[in-house]
């Protein structure tokens, strides 16, 4: 188990491991971060989160992480955008997450909302579109 007893911080950080890679950044050229950066490059992808504990049963404690990756772009149209999400879908969806100080890890695209923009906005002045993925990841300790 995780020594603070709650597993965001891990899980995000297997995450970002398992993204970090050739295929992502050499697209997301603005880099992955878990807030908005000062002065953005596009692409961009954002890792946010919550986690809330649905546990325990017998003796495991359980956790549910609501996990959101977000690709930010200028909004130019969507191509860039999209092959970026289907980049990281990719990824993650038949991933096996290792998230340290935890077991029995179970992560899937939340299919109650799926994948959705965020309807074109301006960002520091930049016309720009967010596309969400959420992520549900499960683990027990």
């Amino acid at each position: 188990m995780s020594d603070t007893n709650h597993p965001l911080r891990e899980v995000l950080a297997a995450v970002y491991t398992v993204i970090n890679v050739a295929s992502v950044t050499d697209v997301a050229v603005g880099g992955l971060h878990n807030d908005y950066p000062e002065a953005p490059t596009y692409p961009w992808v954002r890792l946010s989160g919550r986690a809330t504990p649905i546990g325990p049963i017998a003796t495991d404690d359980i956790w549910e992480c609501a996990v959101e990756l977000t690709v930010i772009d200028q909004y130019r149209g969507d191509s860039r955008a999209l092959g970026l999400v289907e980049t990281i879908v990719g990824l993650l969806t038949p991933h096996v997450l290792s998230v340290s100080g935890w077991t029995d890890v179970f992560t899937a695209l939340d299919d109650a909302s799926g994948i959705y923009p965020i309807a074109a906005e301006d960002l520091n002045g930049v016309p720009t579109r967010e596309w969400v993925m959420p992520y549900r990841v499960l683990v027990t300790a």
